[in-house]
C-alpha cells in the first residue's frame, strides 16, 4: 500500500509539472524514471545515432535529462514534447539549439517516433 500511495503522489506531481498522462504511463515506473540510478538510452542506441538530428539531439536534450528513445512517444507525443521543452529550456539558462536545429530535432523523433 505505501508503495502505491507514494508512486501515486510521484505521478501526481509528474502532473503538475506539466507532464501528459501519456508521458508518465510510458514509464517503467515514476519511482525508476525519477532514480539516479535510471540510465534512459545509450547514445549509440538512437536510431541513425550518428547523423547530424541524432547528435543535436544528443547534445541538447541531455542537457536537462537523460536521453529518451524516439519510439517512447508517438509523433503527436512529440510535437507536445518538444514544444514544451523549447518552453521549458529558455528559463533554465542552457543552451539554446536555433530554430534550424530545433526543426532537425524535431523531425528527428517524429521520424523514429512509435508508429
Amino acid at each position: 500500500m505505501r508503495r502505491k500511495l507514494r508512486l501515486g503522489v510521484t505521478i501526481g506531481i509528474w502532473m503538475i509539472a506539466g507532464y501528459t498522462h501519456a508521458e508518465v504511463s510510458t514509464a517503467r515506473t515514476a519511482e525508476d524514471v525519477m532514480s539516479p540510478d535510471y540510465v534512459g538510452i545509450l547514445a549509440n542506441q538512437l536510431p541513425d545515432h550518428d547523423s547530424a538530428a541524432a547528435v543535436l539531439y544528443k547534445i541538447y536534450c541531455a542537457q536537462c535529462h537523460r536521453l529518451v528513445a524516439p519510439n517512447k512517444h508517438t509523433a503527436s507525443e512529440w510535437a507536445a514534447v518538444i514544444t514544451r521543452m523549447r518552453n521549458k529550456i529558455k528559463g533554465l539558462g542552457k543552451t539554446l539549439p536555433n530554430d534550424e536545429e530545433w526543426d532537425d530535432i524535431t523531425r528527428y523523433v517524429i521520424e523514429n517516433a512509435q508508429k
